[in-house]
């Protein structure tokens, strides 16, 4: 249960949560986490982070990033997340200024992600997104170190979300590799009733791979298509997957032609389906 955010959490809302997965036979296993009760971890992360310098002190306020920070390009990961940050603080914090957040050193490189939707898709998460915060200014841990800590205690192998998550993705294996932890794989599923989110070329997330289908955006596509996106079968609608010899072509009628990157795996999954 995400619920880092405790100032803004709703009593009740979390049953309702649980009643709607019970609703529509998605269960778990074992006993419900709450990220609440989990700080120790996020703790132990941090710490890591920045003894090695993955991470650092900022200093600047929401006010100061209004001024100085360019915005995310179109499609670019962090769009629509505020302001771009410039560095302020990359080599230290400013005299006279106090520390408020703590934030992630993003190096430069590509991120490839191999998604089960949208095929090969490329990020340059420090031209698109820069520097971002894993513990807020006002105390809580933030969204994008606390989930990556979560699926890899809890050998979670198969990520299932929003493709409005999907420029999420580079900053967490960018804290996957910081904190040498295993790499999930991705499936971003359109949100229904949205066009599929536009690539655009640039630094931020835009997909490589011209041979992958875009996917159905029309709600209830994806139970109309059934597994592998045969029309004539009916199902959960999810992908088959990546082509298991990673040769890049279609592993079934309909499923994107994405090449799998690194070796197969062979252990039982875990998929983390996230609303």
């Amino acid at each position: 249960m995400e619920d880092l955010d405790t100032p803004r959490v709703v009593p009740g809302k979390a049953d309702e949560i649980l009643w709607t997965l019970e609703r529509y036979g998605l269960t778990w296993d074992g006993a419900i986490e709450h990220q609440s009760l989990r700080i120790p971890l996020y703790e132990e992360a941090l710490g890591r982070l920045l003894e090695t310098g993955w991470a650092y002190a900022c200093g600047c306020s929401r006010a100061d990033l209004a001024r100085a920070a360019s915005p995310p390009l179109p499609g670019a990961a962090g769009e629509g997340e505020g302001p771009r940050y410039p560095g302020t603080c990359r080599s230290g914090l400013p005299a006279g200024r106090p520390r408020r957040a703590l934030r992630f050193r993003v190096p430069e490189g590509v991120i490839s992600i191999a998604d089960g939707i949208f095929g090969l898709v490329e990020e340059e998460t420090s031209s698109a997104a820069g520097d971002f915060v894993i513990k807020r200014a006002d105390g809580p841990f933030a969204y994008q170190l606390a989930v990556v800590v979560d699926d890899a205690d809890q050998g979670v192998t198969e990520v299932v979300r929003g493709a409005d998550l999907l420029s999420s993705t580079g900053r967490q294996i960018w804290l996957q590799k910081a904190l040498s932890l295993p790499q999930p794989s991705y499936a971003h599923l359109p949100l229904v009733g949205r066009e599929p989110p536009a690539r655009h070329p640039g630094p931020g997330p835009h997909r490589q791979d011209a041979g992958a289908r875009a996917p159905d955006a029309r709600p209830g596509a994806a139970f109309e298509r059934g597994p592998g996106g045969d029309p004539r079968s009916r199902g959960s609608g999810l992908p088959s997957g990546p082509d298991p010899q990673g040769t890049g072509s279609p592993g079934r009628r309909g499923s994107p032609a994405v090449r799998r990157v690194g070796s197969t795996r062979t252990a039982p999954s875990r998929t983390a389906c996230r609303p």
